[in-house]
C-alpha cells in the first residue's frame, strides 16, 4: 500500500497585498508568539507567494471551489474538521490593556498587544467603532487598522503517495477567515473526496488552519 501525505498550506490576503509567509497546520488555534514563521505541513516548507490584487468583495465571499458550511456545535474528541474553535470573549478591560501596550511601542514594530488585537479580529473592530481609537496615535491607528482589513486567505491542499505523484489536489482558493468550508477537490484515479476545514488568524505572521 502506497504512503499518502496530506500537504496543507494556507496564505493571508491583505486589502491589496499578500502576508509574507505565514504558519499553518498548527494543533489547536492559540495565540502564536511575535515572531516571523514559516508555512508549515506535513512536507516541510512551502514558499512565499507574490502579491494579490484588492478584490472588493463582500467580506464574507469566498471562491467557487468553497462552499459556507456551519461548525459543529462543539470540539470532536477526535479533533475533525467540523469541530468548532471559538475565539475567546475579548471584555473591554482587556481591550483597553491592549490598545495601551500598543500605544506604548513603535507603530511599525511586532508586539505581543498586537498579536492578540490581530487574534481577536472582528472583536477588535467592533471595539474600535465602541470606543475609538483611545490612546493610539494615527500612525498606530493605520496600522492596526491595515492589518485588521486582512479578512481573507488563500488555501491549497495536496493529496500526494510516496512517488509525489499528487492524487488529489486543491488550487489556491480564497475564503474568509474564521468559517468553515467545504472544498471542491479534484482527484485523480481516486474516489471522490470531501476536505473541509477552517482557516484562522492566530497573529501577525501566522495562521492556523484544521483540514
Amino acid at each position: 500500500m502506497s504512503r499518502r501525505m496530506l500537504l496543507a498550506a494556507a496564505f493571508l490576503l491583505a486589502a491589496g497585498t499578500v502576508s509574507q509567509t505565514l504558519l499553518s497546520g498548527s494543533p489547536e488555534p492559540a495565540l502564536s508568539p511575535g515572531v516571523a514563521g514559516t508555512s508549515a505541513s506535513l512536507s516541510g516548507l512551502i514558499g512565499p507567494i507574490n502579491l494579490s490584487p484588492k478584490t472588493g468583495d463582500e467580506p464574507n465571499a469566498q471562491d467557487h471551489r468553497a462552499h459556507p458550511h456551519p461548525h459543529g456545535n462543539q470540539v470532536c474528541a477526535s479533533g475533525c474538521a467540523l469541530s468548532n474553535h471559538p475565539t475567546p470573549r475579548l471584555s473591554d478591560g482587556q481591550f483597553r490593556d491592549l490598545i495601551h501596550e500598543f500605544a506604548q511601542q513603535p507603530a511599525e514594530a511586532e508586539s505581543r498587544s498586537l498579536d492578540e488585537l490581530l487574534y481577536y479580529g472582528h472583536q477588535t473592530r467592533w471595539m474600535l467603532r465602541k470606543h475609538g481609537p483611545c490612546e493610539m496615535t494615527t500612525a498606530h491607528e493605520t496600522r492596526l487598522g491595515a492589518e485588521l482589513s486582512r479578512t481573507h486567505a488563500l488555501i491549497a491542499v495536496r493529496l500526494v503517495d510516496e512517488t509525489g505523484t499528487i492524487l488529489a489536489h486543491l488550487p489556491e482558493t480564497r475564503v474568509p477567515l474564521n468559517l468553515r468550508h467545504v472544498f471542491d477537490v479534484d482527484e485523480r484515479e481516486l474516489p471522490h473526496l470531501e476536505a473541509s476545514g477552517t482557516v484562522k488568524r492566530v497573529g501577525l505572521h501566522h495562521l492556523w488552519t484544521r483540514i
